[in-house]
């Protein structure tokens, strides 16, 4: 095999390692995606976000044991900030209500995070990226000033390490209680739910959901994370089987030459003298079979993981071609709605699902012609 193959399968695992390293890091969680409620426009009209609160916390009375923690999340994009004796500037906004361990956090750089009882109140706190602490007061510990938001101050108490996704349209957010969003117009709003083990979480949360608001996005961030390594997963399931059959073939390959140089050494030897060399054939033989069962069992093991991921795809009766049929439109359905509403760690998903299919593609190609030109040389030393 030639350095450039080896160079492109090195650059190829690369690409996939670094798309499949914040796939991976993604959280397990349960997300419904709902279009948010317009703000109330007087002060006598009641507040449909409080309404969906409440009825969302008489829902989780049923959720011990089920679901472990959950929270709410409302998103509005471009908002204008401006730091009181500093500048203006637009950033993601994201309120927050329900239990901080169930929605994913940036690493804290100065300060502290909401509390639990600023996020019931509606506390006029915030917490800011620390590039958008820059751009504000140009200063990235801006602890106990204000930040403008219309005409509401929030005071500063913590401060977040920058990160930026590919599901991020702008580049730097800020987090404050979702009860304090008042009169900001949000787009969406997002219930995320932490689901315990082996307890029928998900079908749970999704007819429940259903109860609580029609017409949102359901996702299983678990799912979506496999589906998004995918196209790693199917390179993969090949790689392993073109090294399942190679190793069947160097079994097959070591018995026989095992068995030419007994045979042509019982022409020579008393069987007797034999015993001990032939039981270490008989070891070899085992080791290298043990070997080929191994890698076989590997195969098959990676071969069912999306099975347990995704049982939906399976037919109730695998052989029925009617039973194919109806499992693959009930799929096809699922995936092809209208009207979706998607969060960022979808839109992340999903950029970096199409960014990991090329590298997939191509290691897998060039793994199966490096095979190709390996069994071809050990054919023609053979002949």
């Amino acid at each position: 095999m030639s350095i450039k193959r080896i160079i492109c399968l090195i650059l190829c695992a690369l690409l996939i390692l670094l798309c499949a390293i914040p796939i991976l890091k993604t959280p397990a969680l349960y997300q419904y995606v709902i279009p948010a409620p317009p703000p109330p426009q007087e002060e006598s009209q009641a507040n449909e976000t409080d309404a969906l609160l409440q009825s969302l916390t008489q829902l989780s009375e049923n959720w011990t044991g089920i679901l472990s923690d959950y929270a709410v999340t409302a998103h509005a994009s471009r908002v204008l900030m401006e730091g009181v004796g500093g500048k203006a500037d637009t950033a993601r906004l994201m309120g927050q209500w329900g239990s901080p361990n169930a929605q994913p956090y940036q690493l804290l750089t100065a300060g502290r995070r909401l509390y639990d009882h600023e996020l019931e109140n509606g506390a006029d706190v915030i917490l800011l990226d620390e590039q958008l602490a820059l751009s504000l007061f140009r200063i990235s510990d801006p602890l106990g000033r204000s930040v403008m938001i219309g005409e509401k101050a929030f005071t500063v108490v913590g401060v977040l390490r920058h990160t930026r996704g590919a599901g991020d349209q702008e580049a730097y957010g800020a987090y404050v209680p979702l009860k304090a969003l008042d009169a900001l117009q949000a787009e969406t709003l997002t219930v995320w739910a932490r689901g315990v083990e082996g307890a029928g979480a998900f079908s749970q949360f999704k007819n429940d959901m259903r109860i609580w608001q029609e017409g949102g996005s359901l996702y299983d961030l678990q799912q979506e994370k496999a589906r998004a390594l995918l196209p790693a997963w199917l390179s993969a399931c090949v790689c392993l089987m073109l090294l399942v059959i190679s190793a069947f073939r160097a079994f097959g390959h070591l018995v026989l030459r095992l068995y030419q140089d007994f045979t042509d050494r019982l022409n020579h030897c008393f069987a007797v003298q034999m015993i001990p060399r032939l039981i270490g054939y008989v070891a070899l033989s085992l080791l290298a079979l043990l070997g080929a069962l191994a890698a076989f069992y590997g195969w098959t093991q990676l071969m069912l993981t999306m099975v347990y991921i995704f049982p939906e795809w399976i037919p109730a009766v695998p052989v029925e071609i009617s039973d194919i049929l109806t499992t693959w439109w009930q799929n096809a359905e699922i995936s092809g709605s209208i009207i979706e509403w998607r969060t960022r760690e979808i839109l992340t998903l999903r950029r970096l699902s199409a960014l990991i299919r090329l590298p997939s593609l191509a290691f897998a190609l060039f793994f199966a012609q490096a095979h190709g030109i390996l069994r071809g040389k050990r054919s023609k030393k053979a002949a």
